[in-house]
């Protein structure tokens, strides 16, 4: 039992160091609203993770839309187009 007191501030003690020399103020810091952030940025990066995936998932569709059109588009569809007969011509004008 008293090992584990001791190792338990020795981390705190040096946790304490860390903070105090990286320039935060330790005497202001409460364990609780600490949880309480972490527990909210958690949430907002299961959030944020669902939205990649699901713009992930629609960029790989429109990728697909885009490379289906770049086909379309480069086809030869002239063969397939009837030419105006001469009969035609001389009505639309």
């Amino acid at each position: 039992m008293k090992g584990d007191n001791e190792m338990h501030y020795i981390l705190y003690t040096g946790a304490e160091r860390f903070l105090t020399k990286n320039g935060f103020d330790t005497a202001g810091i409460s364990p609780s609203k600490l949880k309480e952030k972490l527990a909210l940025m958690k949430q907002q990066r299961s959030s944020l993770e669902a939205s990649l995936r699901t713009t992930e998932s629609d960029v790989k569709s429109l990728e697909q839309e885009r490379s289906l059109l770049q086909e379309y588009m480069a086809k030869d569809y002239s063969r397939d187009v009837e030419k105006p007969k001469e009969k035609d011509k001389d009505r639309a004008i």
